[in-house]
């Protein structure tokens, strides 16, 4: 995956309007703090209204705050995240 601002408003997007369903069987609501350059806030909604939203909805179940440098890191190559 690319930069996380590409990740959150395109391609996370994307794929969960493909499986919706898949989606809302994730049952949470994350918010993602990504920091530095091409990083940003999003609410990513995998509940009861799937999509992602810039900004913090005030309605996380579980708050993810890191680096671009980790998000890139984590994207490429997925297995690096445990």
């Amino acid at each position: 995956m690319p930069d996380a601002q590409t990740s959150f408003t395109q391609d996370i997007p994307r794929s969960i309007q493909r499986d919706i369903d898949k989606a809302k069987a994730v049952n949470a609501i994350f918010l993602f703090r990504v920091n530095g350059e091409d990083g940003g806030v999003w609410t990513v909604n995998m509940k009861d209204a799937p999509g992602v939203t810039a900004g913090d909805a005030g309605n996380a179940e579980c708050t993810i705050e890191l680096s671009t440098g980790d998000w890139k890191a984590m994207t490429e190559k997925p297995g690096t995240a445990m």
